[in-house]
């Protein structure tokens, strides 16, 4: 009923709703209800239980003036259960209309309703398989890829179980969990089919942006998608933050940074789009920024192995080596030596000056790395013309996050250089 209820408010206008990660965080129900207000910086909290005595559902909802501590509406609803979709359905419909009336908002965006599936087993997979996925580790990533086949193969018309299928898919291959050959073309077949299924998701939508913007290099049919997704509901999250980051890396830094505090806004208690505030800012050079926001994440998170290489990054460009490199060799820990935090120690022994230390790092992982990682490799041993190379290669191969290779701080040295801006010319890429 959570994911249905902020689904469909979501397609009201004029009423932001916070994300799944921020409203389940108060699932338990023992936090002050104005203090909840407070942390997700919402006037209205939506509160419902729901029980079951054999074939009946009874559920009590009611809204609540987070300021005034009062509530603004109270309904009871009861049901019988012979097809639990269609209650679903029916209640939410029933609320939504109820909320909209009472706040004298608008209209809902569109009348085709969320796709139900035909089988409780695939909607119970899919939503195990978003709990994992949000979850951001290799493991959980790759446990929510199993959980959204099963899915498909309860249900094998049910869109939202491709989406997940493209998303899990996608990011595996994009964090270099997996290969991006293998697995980037399962995404995209994915998503297109989610969105052949239903193409009012925003999720399918925002899903087909992703593997745009990360595979197929189709710049503008990324920025569609993405949109298309934000049109559909603009309380997607997701696809604020990866539009965000697609703009910080062509340099549109005032979009992509009022972008992704917009993210920030959707999903107030979830470290995700702080990571996202924090690589946005690290492209448009404000480093102190970007290191508060990874610090922010690390707090919050102390074993999120990601927020602590790229604060280790961070660290690095503002010159503070020696917490650079402690961070730098804490993310390798946390990811059980994973190449891309051994890359991120590496880069910080060489930019504090250690080189001969860096190059017994990046010996074993450089032919494990995608060509821009290679690049700034190169860029921080001054091999140039070695760095170069590594960025036509990757230019031909379209390797990953190459798109905002006109914004990496360690590339920016090339700028003028003949070679640079021919990689970006071949990439149709803002010089």
């Amino acid at each position: 009923m959570t994911e249905e209820l902020i689904n469909a408010l979501a397609k009201v206008e004029g009423l932001r709703v916070v994300s799944r990660s921020s409203a389940y965080a108060f699932k338990s129900g023992d936090v002050p209800l104005r203090e909840i207000g407070t942390r997700l910086n919402v006037g209205f909290l939506l509160e419902a239980t729901v029980r079951r005595a054999g074939n009946r559902l009874r559920m009590t909802a009611q809204l609540v003036d987070v300021e005034k501590d009062s509530m603004v509406w109270s309904e009871t609803y009861e049901r019988q259960l012979e097809d639990v979709f269609a209650v679903q359905d029916d209640i939410t419909r029933s609320i939504v209309r109820t909320i909209t009336e009472a706040l004298q908002l608008g209209h809902l965006r569109g009348a085709t309703p969320v796709q139900q599936p035909r089988s409780l087993e695939a909607y119970d997979l899919y939503l195990l398989g978003r709990h994992h996925w949000y979850k951001r580790s290799e493991a959980s990533m790759r446990r929510a890829l199993e959980l959204f086949n099963e899915a498909v193969a309860a249900d094998p018309m049910y869109a939202p179980a491709y989406s997940g299928i493209a998303d899990a898919s996608a990011l595996l291959a994009s964090w270099q969990f997996a290969s991006a050959a293998e697995n980037f073309p399962k995404a995209a077949a994915a998503a297109r089919r989610a969105i052949e299924l239903d193409p009012t998701s925003a999720d399918a939508h925002a899903s087909l942006g992703f593997v745009k913007l990360n595979w197929e290099w189709d710049w503008e049919g990324a920025l569609h998608e993405l949109g298309r997704a934000i049109e559909l509901n603009p309380s997607h999250e997701t696809a604020h933050r990866w539009l965000s980051g697609f703009l910080a890396g062509i340099g549109r830094d005032d979009d992509a940074l009022r972008i992704a505090r917009r993210a920030a806004e959707l999903d107030p208690i979830s470290v995700l789009p702080h990571m996202n505030l924090g690589i946005v800012h690290m492209l448009a050079e404000r480093y102190d920024e970007s290191e508060a926001e990874f610090r922010y994440v690390v707090e919050k998170d102390p074993t999120f192995a990601r927020a602590v290489g790229f604060r280790a990054w961070t660290l690095s460009l503002l010159g503070r080596h020696d917490e650079a490199l402690a961070a730098a060799r804490t993310g390798a820990e946390l990811s059980n030596q994973h190449v891309i935090f051994l890359y991120i120690v590496g880069t910080c022994l060489a930019r504090s000056g250690q080189v001969d230390e860096a190059r017994k790092v990046f010996g074993p992982i450089l032919n494990q790395l995608d060509p821009l990682y290679v690049a700034t490799i190169h860029s921080v041993m001054g091999e140039d013309s070695a760095a170069l190379d590594a960025l036509e290669l990757g230019a031909e191969g379209r390797s990953d996050w190459m798109y905002s290779v006109g914004t990496q701080p360690l590339l920016r040295k090339y700028h003028g250089n003949p070679r640079f801006v021919r990689v970006l010319e071949r990439m149709r890429l803002p010089l």
